[in-house]
């Protein structure tokens, strides 16, 4: 992905230079496609958590101008410290390079993916709050899909609960429908004690985490990093739960979007 949005920019600069001669000037006006992971984190360009934005915007804005010219938009922010305020799209672990990123919502549903210095962004930020972050433009630049590299968070919202799958297992045997009001779709750190761990399609994996008397915790992630967790060890990952109010139900679900600790 590197190679091919450092190609792209190569291209849009030569186009640039090709319709500067011609005395046009050149706008980009191809329809850029959704956001996706940053790729890597673009360790060249460690910003101070102290240090002053020298320009602020926001995600529908960010990208408006990229979308409309995307030479002159980089030209106004590459190599300045960028101040952005939005709303948590979503976060966690890229799976390809592992690198840690918050995607930002802009318009409909574009986002503006950050890829951060903090390993763990999750521990202290969420979907649906609303942060400031500041960052700078990586090297590899996409006039479609602009990112922001080395991000460090200066403001965030409310912090994502921290339980474990025992606590939230006994909640739920205790009073179900009362459970899933309070963490219907809602964003936790969770830890628990792995029962087994397997390979259900491609890179998915479902790790089940023993809970309170015969309930388990379900856990939908993708396996990097998890391969070799065995029963007994400790896990501790961010998702998103799923809670059902039947009786029946043994289990508790959780979608992990990142991997935090396995020990």
């Amino acid at each position: 992905m590197f190679i091919r949005t450092l190609l792209g920019l190569t291209a849009g600069f030569l186009m640039a230079v090709l319709a500067a001669g011609c005395g046009k000037k050149k706008t980009e006006t191809s329809t850029p496609s959704p956001e996706s992971t940053p790729t890597g984190t673009f360790k060249d360009q460690l910003i101070p958590k102290a240090s002053k934005p020298e320009v602020s915007t926001d995600p529908a804005s960010f990208r408006a101008e990229f979308k409309a010219n995307g030479q002159a938009a980089s030209q106004k922010y590459f190599g300045k410290t960028i101040e952005m305020t939005g709303i948590v799209a979503r976060m966690g672990d890229d799976p390809f390079d592992k690198g840690p990123f918050i995607s930002l919502k802009a318009e409909g549903e574009w986002t503006v993916s950050c890829a951060t210095t903090d390993e763990k962004p999750w521990l202290t930020v969420m979907p649906g709050s609303k942060i400031k972050l500041k960052g700078k433009l990586p090297r590899g630049l996409s006039y479609q899909n602009p990112t922001i590299a080395e991000c460090v968070v200066i403001e965030n919202g409310p912090k994502p609960e921290t339980t474990t799958a025992v606590k939230l297992t006994k909640t739920y045997a205790t009073n179900r429908k009362a459970a899933k009001e309070k963490y219907r779709e809602k964003w936790v750190n969770l830890e628990g004690e792995i029962i087994d761990a397997k390979v259900v399609a491609g890179n998915d994996m479902i790790v089940r985490l023993k809970g309170d008397g015969d309930l388990i915790v379900n856990c939908s992630i993708v396996k990097n990093g998890l391969e070799a967790a065995k029963p007994g060890q400790t896990v501790k990952v961010f998702g998103q739960l799923n809670v059902a109010d039947a009786d029946s139900v043994k289990v508790v679900y959780i979608y992990a979007t990142a991997l935090t600790e396995l020990k």
